[in-house]
């Protein structure tokens, strides 16, 4: 099927209500069929009908605004203000071909009341679009993604004893971790980090992890919009040695 024209062929109006009829080639078994279409709603439903003249085609248009117009009482006069949001709806939907402004807000009210109060509809069309585009980011395993990570921080020449210390800790986490990086979240790691051991043991082990998810996320396997999982792990609180305990005993003195 063709993507109907920009410009309408015909638009239809009746007092303040008018719709415009659009001309499209559908292909059907490799055989052409040219037709007009427009768009309307009916009782918040978004319909759209098809005539395969153009005279056809504003008359049932017409008679489809003839049919919600009738028994519509007009006996109110609509404000300046009113006017002034009805134009500008009518000039941002002029962009949009073949929508009519009803539908729209039928959409709108649809979406809003599906979202309540955990945002607008902006908002979702925004993460709809980032969880697509994290869709598009390369899948790459802990271990393969760790395997990278070494050779970098070899390369910049980092002393032996950071290097075998963090490999020591992140192959722990690998082998626990055999799927994509960016499939893991916040609360797996907490739950790993708590078997591993509390305290400072459990923060350094965060760390580690951490600068291995920002490693990704440098690298393009995480997205950079947003914080990763790793960052979004709380550090657990550390008990105080007896050796400190002692030593902020003398300096209380």
């Amino acid at each position: 099927m063709n993507t109907p024209q920009k410009q309408p062929a015909a638009t239809v109006s009746l007092g303040n209500f008018s719709i415009p009829v659009f001309e499209r080639t559908d292909i059907k078994n490799g055989v052409e069929y040219r037709g007009f279409f427009f768009t309307f709603t009916e009782r918040g439903q978004r319909k759209q009908k098809r005539c395969n003249t153009l005279e056809k085609a504003k008359a049932a248009a017409l008679k489809v605004i003839r049919d919600a117009t009738h028994h519509q009482p007009h006996n109110r006069e609509i404000s300046l203000s009113e006017f002034a949001d009805f134009s500008s709806a009518m000039q941002m939907l002029r962009q949009h071909p073949g929508a009519t402004l009803a539908g729209a807000i039928a959409e709108w009210t649809q979406a809003q009341t599906a979202l309540g109060t955990r945002g607008n509809l902006a908002d979702a069309v925004s993460t709809f679009l980032r969880g697509l585009e994290e869709a598009k980011l390369p899948v790459i395993t802990v271990a393969d993604l760790l395997t990278r990570f070494m050779a970098a921080k070899t390369k910049e020449g980092l002393s032996r004893f950071y290097l075998d210390d963090i490999e020591r800790k992140l192959t722990r986490f690998a082998d626990s971790f055999r799927c994509n990086i960016a499939s893991i979240q916040p609360e797996e790691i907490t739950q790993w980090l708590a078997k591993q051991g509390g305290g400072r043991n459990a923060n350094n082990l965060r760390a580690s992890i951490a600068t291995l998810f920002g490693f990704a996320r440098d690298h393009g396997f995480l997205s950079r919009d947003k914080k990763h999982s790793a960052e979004l792990v709380k550090k657990v609180k550390e008990k105080v040695s007896d050796i400190g305990k002692r030593f902020g005993a003398v300096v209380s003195r």
